[in-house]
């Protein structure tokens, strides 16, 4: 995807879009699968947690950071 600023590939398996993101700060790659429909919503501006409900934070997250929950909390920590 070109709106982005780290890797991730989409994939569409069955109604379901999946997406694997690489976490930019330990590379590694985190799979899950998302409606089609709440992508394109999400990129057309709805907010996030209202796109994806269904998704953890943490997945939400990496959707917008390129950040994975252990390396956000990680980072978090050492800011404290």
């Amino acid at each position: 995807m070109n709106w982005v600023f780290f890797n991730w590939k989409r994939n569409t398996v069955g109604d379901k879009e999946r997406l694997e993101i690489e976490c930019r700060h330990c590379n590694e790659w985190h799979e899950f699968d998302v409606n089609e429909s709440d992508l394109e919503a999400w990129k057309l501006g709805k907010k996030i947690q209202n796109a994806f409900p269904y998704l953890s934070a943490g997945q939400r997250e990496l959707m917008l950071s390129g950040l994975c929950e252990e390396c956000w909390e990680k980072l978090m920590e050492s800011e404290e």
